[in-house]
């Protein structure tokens, strides 16, 4: 599992909008309707992501999908969505880098150059404005800004779309997933709306997607065990035991999990619950050293593997 929050959020959206259907109808519902209506779907297809740049290093951006437009054979555009759940000002250069590496791609690869549309998909704490390109030269003479590689992007910034452009999305699984996004930096907003998130996932209790989708209640987000128990109370009482019994067991592999990778560093399992239990009483590591003759580097990992640090 990472560990560094913003990979959780990375990874989570991944593995969503990695699905074929998944990945339609968010783009369907997100992208300009002028653009939407020329594209078929049935042809959307995943891309690598992959930019090998100079000396072999890669440079990767979060999704890239092919997409024919409609009524031309030959004709096909790349969608390259670029996720943050932070801020980061100087977004814009990075997408450039993107397209000018997506583009040295397809002429490396022999292939007819197609246009490549960049999305900006966005579900931080702060507002953010996404600045474009040519809004970092505004003080330059007139004559000069023909030179500025000006590019469009699609900025889709869930702190400006409503919970109810979020619940007529038609499949409950992508509605799940896109509201535990737009709520993930604020628990207590987020248990407001869990009770229907939930029953979206009913169908598909099933689901490895579901599966996926607790995995970031309890590590991308660590919704608190009360939300959800509250959350089912409203639902029936099968949906209730079925939906608590995949809460506990995904808790229970976490922990057996951190156990198990703690045993292989050398850490025993006495001394993983000796620091778990101070640390959850209130005291701080220099104590816990003191008390468990740990080194600080093996208790922050103790700490790291069972959710307490990120």
């Amino acid at each position: 599992m990472p560990r560094n929050i913003t990979d959780i959020h990375d990874k989570f959206i991944k593995q969503i909008l990695s699905r074929k259907e998944l990945a339609a109808e968010f783009l369907q519902q997100y992208l300009p309707e002028e653009l939407v209506s020329i594209l078929d779907f049935e042809t959307l297809k995943q891309r690598d992501t992959s930019y090998i740049t100079g000396s072999l290093k890669t440079s990767y951006s979060d999704l890239v999908w092919g997409v024919k437009i409609k009524g031309e054979e030959s004709l096909q555009i790349s969608l390259l969505l670029e996720h943050k759940s932070s801020t980061h000002p100087n977004t814009a250069f990075q997408l450039l880098e993107y397209l000018a590496l997506g583009y040295q791609k397809q002429l490396r690869e022999k292939k007819k150059p197609e246009l490549i549309v960049p999305i900006l998909y966005y579900h931080g704490k702060q507002n953010w404005q996404f600045k474009p390109l040519d809004m970092y030269f505004t003080t330059c003479p007139g004559f000069l800004k023909k030179y500025l590689p000006v590019f469009s992007a699609e900025f889709i910034n869930l702190r400006e779309v409503s919970p109810q452009q979020i619940y007529v999305l038609k499949n409950g699984l992508l509605g799940s997933a896109i509201m535990l996004q737009k709520y993930c930096f604020n628990p207590e907003e987020l248990a407001d709306h869990m009770d229907r998130i939930i029953k979206n996932l009913n169908p598909y209790l099933e689901s490895n997607v579901t599966e996926t989708i607790f995995v970031y209640m309890i590590e991308g987000i660590r919704l608190e065990r009360k939300y959800l128990t509250e959350a089912v109370k409203k639902l029936s009482e099968d949906m209730n035991t079925k939906v608590m019994t995949i809460y506990d067991q995904l808790i229970m592999e976490g922990k057996e999990l951190g156990l198990k990778e703690g045993k292989e560093k050398g850490i025993t399992e006495t001394v993983q619950k000796t620091v778990l239990n101070a640390y959850d009483a209130g005291i701080d590591v220099a104590t816990i050293r003191i008390i468990t003759r740990e080194s600080v580097e093996k208790i922050n990992l103790i700490l790291q593997q069972n959710k307490r640090l990120s």
